[in-house]
């Protein structure tokens, strides 16, 4: 996370109308991060902690049909993907359970809560929270040396990360058949809901939880295009 200011986030969740769900994490590395990361073990660049034992307990896990991580470079960039397919979105909790076990370290965690509401909805919850672990800087960054000032000073560590993620966000959207009551942004469609939470907040403020939440249905909404843009109107 030390170079952290160079990094994009994404999370893409899909519930289908037969209740099975594909849940989609990228982390991409741009500019100098990409550079550093490319001459890293694999190991230490591996944003999910342990991308191995990761899908090892993702594919062992009941209700798990598919886990695939990959590593690719786009351009300048290089891209951190992990893939995850579920028989029933009800089991999104055990995916966080188990990525969150591999990042015992990580300034952000991340939780799914799902409640079933009836036989074709309910309502998916991600609490996201910034954890007060130790933080450090290094003594140089993108070969500049870093200021003494900020080493080693109790505190200005986290200041310093949250300055380097100003502008840096963890993207997530929901997709589902029809999206209920929500606390994010809803397209016209009435079936994508997006978030865009501030990773300088989550770390800033250690204990501050966001949570993204919305009710889901496996059932489409049929109601025409121009009712539902009448509604978004009032």
């Amino acid at each position: 996370m030390s170079l952290a200011g160079c990094f994009e986030a994404t999370e893409d969740i899909v519930i289908r109308k037969d209740g099975t769900a594909l849940v989609e994490f990228e982390v991409t590395f741009t500019g100098s991060m990409a550079l550093i990361a490319g001459s890293l073990d694999e190991s230490m660049r591996d944003p999910f902690g342990d991308a191995s034992g990761v899908i090892g307990d993702l594919k062992a896990q009941p209700g798990v049909s598919k886990a695939k991580y990959g590593e690719s470079k786009k351009g300048s960039s290089r891209v951190h993907r992990l893939t995850v397919e579920l028989d029933d979105y009800r089991g999104l909790p055990q995916v966080s359970e188990i990525l969150m076990r591999y990042q015992r370290d990580a300034v952000v965690e991340s939780t799914f809560m799902v409640q079933s509401v009836g036989p074709t909805q309910g309502r998916v919850t991600q609490r996201l929270v910034g954890r007060n672990v130790e933080i450090s800087v290094p003594t140089h960054l993108q070969g500049m040396p870093v200021a003494p000032m900020v080493q080693g000073k109790k505190g200005e560590a986290r200041e310093y990360l949250a300055g380097r993620l100003r502008d840096r966000y963890i993207f997530v959207t929901l997709r589902a058949p029809s999206i209920g009551d929500h606390n994010g942004k809803l397209d016209e469609s009435g079936s994508v809901v997006s978030w865009d939470v501030p990773l300088s907040a989550l770390v800033g403020s250690p204990g501050r939880a966001y949570d993204l939440a919305a009710d889901v249905s496996l059932v489409g909404n049929e109601r025409p295009l121009w009712k539902r843009l009448i509604f978004f109107w009032k």
